[in-house]
């Protein structure tokens, strides 16, 4: 028997799942890791006691981007952003800060960015203290009205921070970003991964993702609030850049979660043409969907819900299969009655796009099965 705690819970999920288009997926979507992708050794990070007063030198110089482009707006009010400068006259200690720090010595925040706004806005006369709890002669002050001894009990404030050096493997940073995300609302594994990308793998992640044929194929279904469209079309990436179409086989698998990760970093490093190709072979691909599914699009049969499984074993297969599209239109009703037996019929594989999604073998499963209808089909 559920308790109402499990209700409320269930119902949640639920909620969620209608807004962003996409069905929910159980805790061991990420499946199971193989190795850890970095050579532990290699991790390098530099633990420091900082002043504010070197802090704010650092935001002034630039040497330290306080608000990098993937940061959200700040969300703070000025009540959480007193209670944080009452903390520091106290002196009491406030949790440690993570910035990560490229080949220039140029720093961007990782973790604390609210804080560390929140402190270079009062020392810059931005907002006045209000619904102070101890210190009340600091009510409705701003910085440079307060007095000599508070001011400099606040710039010489040592913070803990942590500073990840650009000697550190990129999936270290994947981690440490996962791990410490403790702002007011958690980033989600996307979000995360946007923090990583690079701005062009930015543009072509929404681009893909905003596209007509994208939208077409997915009866626009799904919202990309938090990224959720992004992350399918990176899901399409990573699933392309790691199965080995000849064997029929994952060359390397450490966990889908980890290799989408992973991907970002390949896309990163790739050139302008090749990131074109990629978003070509894209839009024919989901016009090809869009042809065989039709009304169905990416959903399993009585729901109206786009299926992460099935939209990247359609896509993918499509891919390496590079069909003419005229061969597609003239089968796509044969296709789709195969298809359609195998959602009714096919126990292994309703499994396989339902249930730990992201484990090795549920996808080879999804794949090969997709691949065995249209290979017959054509």
């Amino acid at each position: 028997m559920e308790n109402d705690f499990q209700k409320y819970l269930k119902y949640t999920k639920k909620i969620e799942e209608d807004y962003l288009g996409t069905e929910m997926e159980d805790e061991s979507e990420q499946g199971e890791y193989d190795e850890i992708p970095y050579n532990v050794q290699d991790i390098r990070v530099d633990q420091k006691m900082i002043t504010i007063y070197q802090i704010e030198h650092w935001i002034k110089s630039d040497i330290l981007n306080l608000h990098p482009e993937y940061q959200r707006n700040l969300v703070w009010d000025d009540n959480r952003k007193s209670a944080l400068i009452e903390s520091l006259m106290l002196k009491i200690p406030i949790p440690a800060f993570y910035l990560d720090e490229n080949a220039n010595g140029m720093k961007t925040v990782i973790d604390g960015m609210q804080r560390l706004s929140a402190i270079h806005d009062f020392l810059n006369d931005k907002f006045t203290l209000r619904n102070m709890q101890y210190l009340t002669v600091c009510e409705k002050k701003v910085f440079s009205q307060l007095d000599i001894k508070f001011r400099s009990r606040i710039e010489e404030t040592a913070l803990a921070v942590n500073i990840l050096d650009e000697r550190c493997p990129k999936m270290v940073k994947f981690d440490v970003f996962h791990r410490v995300n403790t702002g007011g609302v958690p980033l989600n594994p996307q979000e995360v991964r946007n923090i990583m990308a690079e701005p062009s793998v930015r543009l072509l992640l929404q681009e893909m993702s905003g596209s007509e044929e994208f939208q077409r194929a997915t009866k626009k279904k799904v919202k990309d609030i938090r990224m959720g469209a992004q992350e399918l079309c990176l899901r399409y990436l990573t699933i392309l850049f790691y199965y080995d179409w000849e064997k029929r086989d994952f060359s390397r698998y450490f966990g889908l979660l980890k290799m989408m990760d992973s991907a970002v970093l390949k896309l990163n490093t790739m050139e302008e043409k090749q990131k074109r190709q990629i978003v070509g072979r894209f839009k024919k691909v989901m016009t090809q969907c869009q042809v065989i599914l039709e009304d169905l699009s990416f959903c399993k049969l009585n729901n109206t819900k786009i299926n992460k499984s099935l939209f990247t074993s359609w896509a993918v297969v499509l891919t390496f299969l590079n069909a003419e599209s005229h061969r597609i239109e003239m089968n796509a009703e044969k296709i789709r009655r195969k298809y359609v037996e195998h959602l009714k019929n096919d126990s292994a594989f309703y499994d396989a796009i339902t249930s730990s999604t992201g484990t090795k073998n549920h996808i080879q499963l999804a794949l090969g099965v997709i691949c065995d209808i249209l290979e017959e089909s054509l």
